[in-house]
Parts: structure tokens; sequence; C-alpha cells
């Protein structure tokens, strides 16, 4: 039978070795949930805003490949991507869910860009010659970066 000072002592190495693979495990589920977010809003951004800026129809179009997207589960499609892919790493987990999920945070992107589209600073920088990826880091993203943050 062991001292209570030699079990106290077990038990405490115990409890660390517990400790650090519980923050091991959890150094993983946060860089896969941040880089996939970062994946994910990034092809959000400028899918959502080619559709906000682009004419009706093509919008429309764009809008209802969205929405057919949306209508398959998607831990149905990340299963099955990443079952063709092969070997999970995180990086591979984070890219497949980055690449699947972007469709709800692009419709809010959509929504957003078309009511401030036509608003006389994107059509002053139209006119001077700004490019679409100018004018959506300078004017578009500003404006609805607090919509996609909630």
């Amino acid at each position: 039978m062991l001292s209570k000072g030699v079990e106290s002592v077990l038990f405490f190495f115990h409890w660390r070795d517990i400790f650090s693979d519980i923050w091991y495990g959890g150094k993983i589920s946060l860089f896969i949930g941040v880089f996939s977010t970062i994946i994910s809003t990034t092809i959000a951004i400028i899918y959502g805003s080619i559709s906000g800026m682009a004419p009706e129809w093509i919008d429309d179009v764009m809008m209802k490949a969205t929405e057919i997207f949306l209508s398959i589960p998607s831990i149905l499609v990340i299963i099955f991507v990443q079952a063709i892919i092969g070997g999970s790493n995180p990086i591979s987990i984070s890219l497949v869910i980055g690449v699947v999920s972007w469709m709800n945070i692009a419709k809010i992107i959509r929504s957003e860009v078309r009511q401030i589209r036509n608003s006389e600073y994107i059509l002053v920088a139209q006119i001077m010659g700004g490019n679409f990826f100018y004018i959506v880091k300078q004017h578009l993203i500003p404006n609805f970066v607090s919509s996609i943050m909630f």
C-alpha cells in the first residue's frame, strides 16, 4: 500500500497527462475550425460579391446553384469528399469543411452587396477605373464585415 503523499503525486501526474492530451486535441480542433472558417469566408466573399455586383440573370443563376447545394446535407458532402481525397489530416479536413460550408455566408454577403452596390462611392470607384477586387477590398468588405462576423 502506498502512502498518501505518493498517491497524490501519482494522481497529479496522471491528471497532468490527461490535461496535456486535452490541450493537444484542442489545438488541433482550433486549427481545423479557424482554417476552415478562413477558407469558407474567403470563398463566400468572392462568390457573394460577384453575385451581388452581377446583372440580375447571373445573380439568379448563382443563387439558384447555391440553394441547390444548400439542399444537400453538408455533413454527407464532407464525408463523401473526405473519403474521395483519402488520408485524413487536419489540413485536408479543414479544406473540405471550408469548401463545403461557404454558401450561407455567401447569401448574406450577396444581400449586403445588393444593398450598397449603387451607392455613390461604389459608382465613383468604378468610374475611376477601380477593378473588382479593389472595390471589394476597399469599399464592400468594410460595409459587410459586421454582418458576417455574427
